[in-house]
């Protein structure tokens, strides 16, 4: 019977667990970047602080001067995961590049081909650098929707 007792419990244990995890939501940490957009389309930039069962306090970007965001009015609360600057860099030194040879093959002249390729090399390595660095300022922030309800435990993609 003590076997029988004990082996229900270890099937039984993890389940338990699992349904006891959801019950909390996951939060951010303190400090982190967060867009919160109220139910009339205000928007507004803050750093996550804390959350209780019914308010989320939240500190201005630039001081430390707290904002305190009833929840029962349903606001939006997006996580700032930053940029991808690496990958728009490497799309703008792509596509940089490529135009950079385009615009020498079709502005060239009928010289030698030795100043031609020349005038290829460097028009691709001026777009390649140009579009690298557009693509470094323009690559726009990632966020991910935080469900902050309790019991929800989850956050939405």
């Amino acid at each position: 019977m003590r076997t029988l007792i004990l082996l229900s419990a270890a099937l039984l244990a993890p389940a338990l667990a699992h349904a006891q995890a959801d019950t909390v939501p996951t939060l951010p940490p303190a400090g982190a970047r967060v867009r919160v957009t109220q139910p009339g389309g205000a928007r507004m930039d803050a750093r996550f602080w804390y959350l209780r069962s019914d308010t989320l306090h939240l500190l201005a970007p630039s001081s430390d001067s707290a904002t305190d965001l009833a929840l029962d009015q349903s606001p939006r609360v997006e996580l700032n995961l930053g940029r991808r600057r690496e990958t728009w860099s490497f799309g703008g030194l792509v596509l940089g590049g490529l135009i950079g040879v385009a615009v020498a093959q079709l502005t060239g002249d009928e010289g030698s081909s030795t100043h031609e390729a020349g005038q290829a090399i460097s028009s691709a390595a001026v777009g390649a650098v140009s579009g690298g660095l557009a693509g470094w300022f323009i690559a726009p922030a990632r966020y991910r929707t935080l469900d902050l309800r309790a019991g929800s435990g989850a956050t939405t993609p």
